[in-house]
């Protein structure tokens, strides 16, 4: 869950963020990317046969948060 997290914030503050966002969003959501991988090192999934490892799981999470999460989610209403 944090790197779709990370990435949906990621997505939203430079694309709808301000200029103080637009520089600080990135930079946050490296380093819980970074967190994410270091957490991910000792992990390892097995699905339907197949082996995937920390990296990948944090990948895929990372591809849902960038692709499958819209930005209006993340407006105020």
């Amino acid at each position: 869950m944090i790197p779709c997290i990370a990435t949906v914030g990621m997505k939203w503050g430079i694309l709808l963020g301000d200029r103080q966002q637009k520089v600080a969003v990135p930079l946050v959501t490296l380093l819980l990317l970074a967190f994410a991988y270091w957490l991910s090192r000792s992990v390892s999934l097995q699905v339907f046969g197949y082996r995937l490892s920390g990296l990948v799981v944090v990948m895929i999470g990372a591809f849902v948060g960038l692709v499958g999460v819209p930005l209006s989610w993340g407006q105020r209403t």
